[in-house]
């Protein structure tokens, strides 16, 4: 997972926050000219996750997405209160009511998963709504037995190739599947290293 992220937390030191933060007010008002949200990288953090790497973000903590690609995974929500950088509406005594005002370290975001088996790694928040779990099968592995769970699931292939000898389904780039509690899947992957991603319940 990699992500530029403007979050409420700071991951750079004094001295290199002006050397990130002008190229990057440059950018966003090149992409959205005259929007205020511009100016919010200098009130919320600056945060570049490396591969491997997770984020935690409760409710109603301000956050936007700059730049890359990442997995991102939520609870059930019914409404998104924009803040900036978007042309659609802004509703902003919504969102001054809602939002989250406490300053936390950067560390106190960042988690580390915990490993299931030699190809999986699960990104356990502090929350019961969601997890996620990291799978990477290399190439050529005649079997192997995805790790059942006890919720439903979503599985989101990623990157390569393989097969599952219990639903008959060819797994690519793009595949999603719907697993029910309790399924153990087998799968066997191609010449390419297949890797998926797993979303269920943190219970």
């Amino acid at each position: 997972m990699y992500s530029w992220a403007a979050s409420g937390l700071w991951a750079a030191d004094e001295s290199g926050r002006a050397e990130v933060l002008a190229p990057l007010l440059c950018r966003l008002h090149s992409q959205f000219p005259g929007d205020v949200g511009c100016f919010a990288i200098y009130f919320l953090n600056f945060l570049a996750l490396k591969p491997g790497e997770a984020l935690y973000l409760g409710p109603n903590e301000p956050h936007a997405y700059l730049a890359g690609d990442c997995v991102e995974c939520m609870a059930c929500s019914d409404n998104v209160v924009r803040a900036g950088l978007t042309p659609k509406y802004k509703d902003v005594d919504t969102l001054c009511n809602m939002l989250n005002y406490t300053f936390e370290s950067a560390n106190s975001k960042l988690f580390a998963p915990t490993r299931d088996n030699q190809f999986t790694v699960v990104f356990r928040p502090p929350v019961p709504d969601f997890a996620v779990a990291d799978i990477n099968i290399p190439p050529s592995s005649p079997q192997f037995l995805l790790q059942p769970r006890d919720t439903a699931s979503i599985l989101l292939v990623l990157d390569g190739e393989g097969s599952t000898d219990s639903l008959g389904i060819y797994l690519n780039h793009g595949t999603v599947l719907f697993l029910p509690a309790g399924l153990q899947l087998n799968v066997t992957t191609s010449d390419h290293a297949l890797h998926m991603f797993q979303a269920f319940a943190n219970v």
